[in-house]
């Protein structure tokens, strides 16, 4: 995101891509230093931008390199470098609303853990203090951990479709991330259109960029209404991932002719109800960690009391 929006603010101020490269190497953070060196060597030899970022796949998926290629052939690359910031820039700021909401009560979670056994401390020492926290602490991360490792295993090519599938039907969980993947195609597909990427195109490389095997699968269910002459609407029905009102708004866009228009209209749709999605998330995930924490608090003082009454009543 940085990386994009840097770069378009020196195109647009007439700074020629080698130039720029030369100061987003002085100034960038390391990753871009050495992204900016390594397209400067490629540009320098008489290669395109679209072309040095297609040997980065790591830095930037197809869909970008299509965004750059064209915008670089119509001699409007700052627009399609900031149409890609633009998108990172809301995909990073949902993520951010997400984590951000779960931070506190994760963090009420944690100083529960840590505070509440300190009673073991009075009555059995430190040794008495350790063994109370390790047994809360050892099966919560280690199911987070667990969490972790399957995670990772499961982005794995041979099993990534399994993870998606997975993802996809989680309760709750499954919904956000079926809105999130549908609303970085929609993103993905505007930018591609507004770049002059035809719509068949573009269909095709958002389908591959919305980052969801299973999700893509439906995307492409709507690419073969294209192929055999539908229209945009009916492709996106085809899909059955949008709303009514979102095909209602293509259909309209469709029979003006203003078909970028309102995509980036019905992706910020996607992103409004998005918002609203993550903030249900952040609402009702803190609920069951709040009872999780009170129920804590319930055990140790029952622990508590126990432990003091037996003492009591063995002199």
């Amino acid at each position: 995101m940085v990386f994009y929006r840097e770069l378009a603010t020196l195109v647009i101020s007439g700074v020629d891509v080698v130039a720029a490269m030369d100061i987003l190497q002085g100034h960038g953070n390391g990753r871009i230093k050495d992204i900016a060196a390594r397209l400067k060597r490629h540009i320098s030899r008489g290669g395109t931008l679209a072309d040095g970022l297609s040997a980065l796949p790591d830095f930037s998926p197809a869909w970008h390199i299509s965004i750059v290629r064209y915008s670089e052939t119509a001699g409007r690359l700052a627009d399609g470098l900031n149409r890609i910031a633009d998108y990172l820039e809301k995909d990073y700021s949902m993520f951010q609303s997400l984590v951000f909401g779960l931070a506190y009560p994760v963090l009420l979670l944690h100083i529960a853990v840590f505070v509440l056994p300190i009673t073991s401390l009075v009555t059995c020492g430190l040794a008495g203090y350790l063994r109370e926290l390790l047994k809360v602490l050892l099966p919560l991360y280690g199911i987070v951990f667990l969490l972790f490792g399957i995670r990772k295993v499961f982005k794995q090519a041979r099993f990534k479709n399994i993870y998606d599938l997975f993802s996809v039907n989680v309760p709750l969980w499954g919904k956000l991330t079926r809105r999130f993947v549908a609303t970085r195609f929609v993103r993905a597909l505007e930018c591609l259109c507004a770049s002059g990427v035809t719509i068949i195109e573009g269909w095709k490389i958002a389908a591959g960029a919305c980052g969801n095997s299973i999700v893509e699968k439906s995307i492409l269910r709507g690419l073969a209404v294209i192929e055999r002459g539908g229209g945009i609407s009916e492709a996106f029905s085809a899909t059955r991932l949008f709303s009514a009102n979102m095909i209602g708004m293509i259909t309209a866009g469709e029979k003006s002719g203003s078909i970028d228009k309102m995509l980036g209209s019905m992706a910020s749709l996607c992103e409004k109800e998005n918002a609203v999605a993550v903030a249900v998330m952040v609402t009702v995930v803190p609920v069951f960690l709040y009872i999780f924490i009170a129920a804590y608090i319930g055990y140790r003082i029952v622990m508590f009391y126990t432990s003091y009454f037996n003492k009591i009543f063995s002199f």
